[in-house]
């Protein structure tokens, strides 16, 4: 089984269990859920701020990303249907080292951390979510670390079209050389090279 199929399941595991969540408990979560529409380049969360809330994207894409330097680092991309908050500011309640941003006019719903926790003490449901959420997103990051760490900038840019097919239609060429840890010469090269294959 492939990344891309990895996490498929994982995203059908989590989807099932959803389908499990008794009616009151979905009915008291959604009571707490805020929808906002969201205009492109909002920060959702600043570096030095403590995430206090779960993000999910409804439409539109937002990203992760460290300054360092006056260069955005990013660390993370999120589309439609994606969970994006900062692990260790959320779980940890310390503040974050990353910033959230919004990269198109989007919707988003959130629900706040202390919120979520306690509906989360009383459902085994949520429990198993919220498991599945961490368990996919260490997925993620040992798949990335792992392409970051091995794969020649061709296979790390074939990694992330098999990955996020939409990432190039939504985010800028520099931001993507950086997360891939490439320079964004070798980028524009090696993917023209791709589309003529």
């Amino acid at each position: 089984m492939n990344y891309r199929d990895s996490i498929l399941s994982y995203i059908k595991k989590i989807n099932s269990t959803w389908e499990e969540l008794p009616k009151e408990d979905l009915n008291q979560l959604s009571n707490h859920i805020l929808v906002e529409n969201v205009k492109k380049n909002t920060y959702l969360l600043n570096s030095g701020e403590t995430c206090k809330y779960i993000y999910s994207i409804q439409s539109g894409s937002a990203w992760k990303f460290h300054a360092l330097k006056g260069k955005k680092i990013p660390t993370e991309f999120a589309f439609k249907d994606d969970i994006l908050i900062p692990f260790q500011s959320y779980y940890l309640q310390t503040p974050s080292h990353e910033y959230i941003q919004v990269l198109e006019n989007s919707v988003i719903e959130k629900i706040e951390y202390g919120v979520f926790e306690s509906l989360k003490l009383n459902s085994s449901v949520l429990q198993k979510l919220d498991n599945l959420f961490l368990e996919q997103h260490i997925l993620k990051l040992e798949e990335r670390l792992y392409s970051l760490r091995f794969h020649s900038a061709k296979e790390k840019i074939e990694w992330l079209i098999h990955r996020d097919p939409e990432l190039f239609k939504k985010v800028p060429l520099k931001h993507i050389a950086s997360y891939l840890d490439i320079r964004l010469e070798t980028l524009i090269r090696e993917r023209k090279k791709l589309k003529a294959t």
